[in-house]
């Protein structure tokens, strides 16, 4: 389960890996950095499964050895008859580590926040929200000044 059934150029140029590498291999074991397999492979599987896993954070294993960061979305492709086939992974190319992004570097996140085509907000340890991205604002309907310093949950 979770072998590629097809590669985009952005995935070549991420990892280095060509659609004919990359074709026909498994995920997971040969494009997940090692110590990331079981988070991924659990991510795939619930694809599988038919649910869907949205925004994780994934460290890929470049042809030159190196991780790569990618936050990773999996929704499950389905027949006709409505029967799981596959499971479609996409990944957004964060170029930042999560390191980085938690540091409190905050230009570091609003760079990830934009960087991604979803909904993303930071909160704090108080429950503040801390960063709101453009495409939350477009979701919810309230611009980033409007929300930031504000509690997530109100009681």
């Amino acid at each position: 389960a979770g072998h590629v059934m097809e590669w985009n150029q952005k995935a070549t140029e991420i990892t280095g890996w060509s659609k004919e590498e990359a074709l026909g291999r498994s995920l997971v074991e040969a494009f997940v950095f090692p110590d990331a397999r079981p988070s991924a492979d659990r991510i795939v599987k619930l694809a599988l499964s038919g649910q869907e896993v949205a925004n994780s954070e994934v460290p890929l294993l470049t042809r030159r050895g190196k991780k790569h960061w990618i936050l990773l979305t999996t929704t499950t492709r389905r027949g006709g008859d409505g029967a799981v086939i596959g499971a479609v992974c996409v990944g957004s190319n964060l170029r930042l580590t999560p390191s980085a992004s938690n540091s409190g570097a905050d230009s570091d996140i609003s760079l990830v926040l934009e960087a991604v085509n979803a909904a993303v907000f930071v909160v704090d340890a108080d429950g503040l929200i801390t960063d709101w991205s453009s495409k939350a604002a477009e979701l919810f309907g309230a611009p980033c000044g409007e929300v930031v310093g504000r509690q997530l949950v109100e009681d």
